[in-house]
C-alpha cells in the first residue's frame, strides 16, 4: 500500500510542479514598447534609447516607463546607452554628456533602476552599449595619426565601456557590445583586426553579446556581387575575439533595401535666391535656407535642425559640396532618399544559412527615427518632420527636378 501511496503522490507532487511552473511568467524575449511613435507606425518591437545627457539623472525618466512596461507585459525589455562624452566624435549624431564622472554617474543611477526591476521580476534587461563608439574612436585615431588626443580619447571610450560591463552585468542585465558594421572603411583585413583588437581590450570577453549594423542598412547576406554584408564582415570578426559564447544580434530596422537602386544619398541645392532644397521628391522640396555671414562663410538654416556652417558640414560630418553645381551632399547614412524600408522583421530564429554566426534579428534603431541629416536631427521623428515640412511648401514651388541630373 505505501509503495502506491508513494507513486500517486509524487505523481500528484509532479503534475502540481508542472502545473505551476506553467503558470509562472515566462518573459517574452521580444519587447514590444507599444507607446512609442515607431511602433505605432510600423507595429514591430524595438529598442529603446537611453539618449539624454544634460544632468545627471536625464535617463531615469524614459527608463523608469521602460521597466514599468515590461514588467507589466512580463517582456525583456532592449536598452541602448546612447550618452558617452565626445557621442559621434564630432559627426552629425553630437552631444553625450560633458564629462566621464557624470556619465558614469548616471548609468550607476540606471544601473540601480535596473537592479530594482530585476529583484522584483527576474527578467533580465539587454544592453546595447553605445552604438559606434569604439568604431568611431578606432577610424579617429587612424585619420589622426595616433596624435596624443586621439590616443586619449581612444583610451577613455575603452576605460568606460571596461567600467560599463561590470556596472550593468553586477545589476542583472545582459550586456552587448558593438562593432559597427561591414561597410566600415574599406573592408580590409588590417580594419577588421583593428575592430577585433579595441573589442578585446574592452573586455569583449565578459560580454554578453555583440551588436552589429545598429542604425545602418548594410544586408545580412549579399544581394549582388561584391556587396559588402553582417554575415561575411561577422565570419571574419568573431574568430579574431577573445569570447567564443557572444550572443550576435544584427539589427535590421533599416536594410530592406540597401543596394544603390533603393536608396541614394540625400542632397541639397543651394538656390541663388537663398532657398535650401533637398531631392526627397524628384521635383526638389524646400527644407530652409541659407546665407553668406559677414566673412563670407556660408551657414545652412533648416527648418527643423541646428543652423550648421559649410565648413563643418564639408569637414567633421564628412558631407561633399559641388560648388559650381550648388550641391551639397550627405554621407550616405545620413536619411537617405528612399528610407525607411524596414529589413527582416525581429527575430530569434533567423534563417538557417546565418544561424550559424547570428543569433537574434533585431530592430535596435527605431525606425522612425532621424539619423541626423540637415532637416531630421538625431532621435526626432521623420514621419512628423516630413509632415511638418510638407506643410511649409509653397504653392508656387518651382520644378528643380534638372538640378539632380549627372
Amino acid at each position: 500500500m505505501k509503495p502506491l501511496l508513494f507513486i500517486f503522490g509524487t505523481a500528484f507532487l509532479m503534475m502540481l510542479i508542472g502545473w505551476t511552473w506553467s503558470e509562472m511568467p515566462r518573459p517574452a524575449r521580444l519587447f514590444s514598447p507599444t507607446w512609442t511613435r515607431s511602433y505605432q507606425l510600423y507595429r514591430q518591437p524595438h529598442a529603446i534609447w537611453l539618449d539624454r545627457y544634460d544632468a545627471v539623472g536625464a535617463n531615469l525618466e524614459p527608463l523608469t516607463r521602460t521597466l514599468k512596461a515590461a514588467a507589466r507585459s512580463k517582456q525583456i525589455p532592449e536598452l541602448v546607452v546612447y550618452a558617452i562624452p565626445m557621442r559621434d566624435l564630432g559627426q552629425s549624431s553630437e552631444g553625450g554628456f560633458a564629462s566621464y564622472d557624470d556619465y558614469l554617474a548616471d548609468n550607476r543611477l540606471s544601473a540601480d533602476l535596473i537592479r530594482q526591476f530585476v529583484t522584483a521580476t527576474g527578467i533580465h534587461p539587454v544592453i546595447y552599449l553605445e552604438p559606434d563608439s569604439i568604431p568611431l574612436a578606432v577610424q579617429y585615431r587612424r585619420d589622426h595619426n595616433h596624435s596624443a588626443e586621439s590616443q586619449q580619447i581612444y583610451a577613455d571610450r575603452i576605460r568606460v565601456i571596461k567600467d560599463l560591463i561590470g556596472i550593468f552585468q553586477a545589476a542583472g542585465a545582459h550586456v552587448y557590445l558593438e562593432a559597427g558594421h561591414s561597410g566600415w572603411f574599406d573592408y580590409g583585413e588590417e580594419d577588421v583586426q583593428r575592430i577585433a583588437d579595441a573589442l578585446n581590450e574592452a573586455d569583449i570577453r565578459k560580454a554578453d553579446g555583440l551588436a552589429t549594423n545598429v542604425s545602418n542598412r548594410q544586408p545580412v547576406l549579399a544581394r549582388k556581387p561584391d556587396e559588402h554584408h553582417e554575415l561575411h564582415y561577422l565570419s571574419r570578426l568573431l574568430p579574431l575575439l577573445e569570447n567564443r559564447n557572444l550572443d550576435v544580434c544584427v539589427d535590421t530596422s533599416r536594410n530592406g533595401g540597401g543596394s544603390d537602386d533603393v536608396f541614394w544619398a540625400r542632397q541639397y541645392y543651394l538656390a541663388p535666391d537663398g532657398k535650401l532644397i533637398d531631392n526627397e521628391a524628384a521635383t526638389g522640396r524646400l527644407v530652409g535656407v541659407w546665407e553668406k555671414d559677414e566673412q563670407g562663410e556660408i551657414w545652412i538654416f533648416p527648418y527643423y535642425g541646428e543652423p550648421k556652417p559649410l565648413k563643418r558640414l564639408t569637414g567633421k560630418e564628412k558631407y561633399s559640396y559641388n560648388a559650381q553645381k550648388h550641391i551639397l551632399s550627405a554621407p550616405p547614412w545620413l536619411d537617405a532618399v528612399g528610407d525607411v524600408k524596414l529589413g527582416p522583421p525581429p527575430t530569434d530564429t533567423p534563417p538557417e544559412a546565418v544561424a550559424r554566426i547570428i543569433q537574434h534579428y533585431r530592430y535596435i534603431k527605431p525606425p522612425d527615427d532621424c539619423d541626423g541629416s540637415l532637416n531630421c536631427p538625431p532621435g526626432a521623428s521623420k514621419s512628423q518632420l516630413n509632415a511638418a515640412t510638407a506643410n511649409r511648401q509653397p504653392p508656387d514651388k518651382p520644378d528643380f527636378s534638372t538640378i539632380w541630373l549627372p
